[in-house]
């Protein structure tokens, strides 16, 4: 040791070279970082992940109410009112369900965003820390969700084209206002500026994103789905329902949704966010600067 005392540690490498990557290469970086990180990454997946299996279980207990009321309900003298008493909760219940799965992976997506703008670094982040990055713009991060989903599934309902081109194009939005910070219109106009000229490319990586992403749901999700194939807790010629194998069987599909959410939504985030960052080394030579600041200068 000399008199200026050790010398300065080198900087952690980041979860990817610093340099116009390869579609194997987002891939594996977005592995490496949620190996890396796992409490930034797989601890606030979980997490929501669990929260969003115990509402999806509720709201299958909620629908129990729905098939013990059809298998009380005499056609010959059902009104419209029966019908909206009986299908009407599970209705309600389902579209709050299905309204908060949405807000909770779009603030999940923001928080695994930001930890991986960190992790190109190799700067480690707590969940946190990310969460301190994303709150300021939760509202942005949500109207954003949402208006880019309503975007694409108007050109989903067009015509199946038109929600693929849409999809890409705006891809990166999330990535863009979590990073750069930056308003909704100014984060989608420039998705679409940084995905043109490279479209095909960027549609083969989230396609393959999107590939891994059903293939882990079938290699997890379906063994839970087995018990209601080979048990089914509902007569499909009566309507009438085994309660007992009912939530046994729902509980066998919470704990596989859990699992596969935990897993899989770090994975597209990070892969969405390395796509970006990609896309910025190739026309911005944000690589340059990226490898300046790992060097502290």
């Amino acid at each position: 040791m000399g008199a200026w005392g050790p010398p300065p540690a080198a900087p952690k490498p980041g979860v990817i070279p610093l340099r116009p990557l390869g579609i194997p290469e987002l891939l594996d970086g977005a592995v490496t970082a949620i190996r890396r990180y796992p409490k930034a990454t797989l601890v606030p997946s979980f997490i929501v992940a669990l929260a969003l299996g115990a509402i999806t279980f509720l709201t299958s207990l909620v629908s129990l109410t729905m098939y013990r009321g059809i298998g009380d309900l005499d056609p010959n003298t059902a009104t419209g009112s029966d019908l909206a008493g009986i299908f009407g909760p599970t209705v309600v219940v389902g579209l709050v369900s299905f309204l908060v799965q949405i807000i909770a992976t779009i603030l999940l997506t923001g928080v695994i965003t930001a930890v991986i703008g960190k992790a190109v670094l190799g700067q480690p982040m707590t969940p946190g820390q990310a969460w301190e990055v994303v709150r300021p713009r939760a509202w942005r991060l949500l109207g954003l969700g949402l208006l880019v989903g309503l975007i694409v599934g108007l050109g989903w309902c067009f015509c199946v084209i038109p929600g693929v081109v849409l999809a890409v194009y705006l891809s990166l939005s999330a990535a863009i206002l979590v990073l750069e910070r930056s308003t909704v219109t100014e984060s989608m106009g420039r998705s679409w500026r940084l995905v043109r000229g490279a479209f095909w490319r960027t549609l083969g990586a989230v396609a393959l994103l999107v590939v891994i992403y059903f293939v882990i749901n079938l290699a997890i999700g379906v063994p839970f789905s087995i018990p209601e194939i080979v048990m089914p807790s509902v007569d499909s010629a009566t309507l009438e329902v085994d309660e007992t194998q009912f939530v046994i069987n729902q509980v066998l599909a919470t704990i596989g949704s859990v699992i596969v959410g935990t897993i899989t939504l770090p994975f597209m985030a990070a892969g969405l966010s390395l796509i970006y960052i990609d896309r910025r080394m190739r026309t911005e030579g944000l690589d340059i600067t990226l490898v300046r600041q790992s060097q502290g200068r």
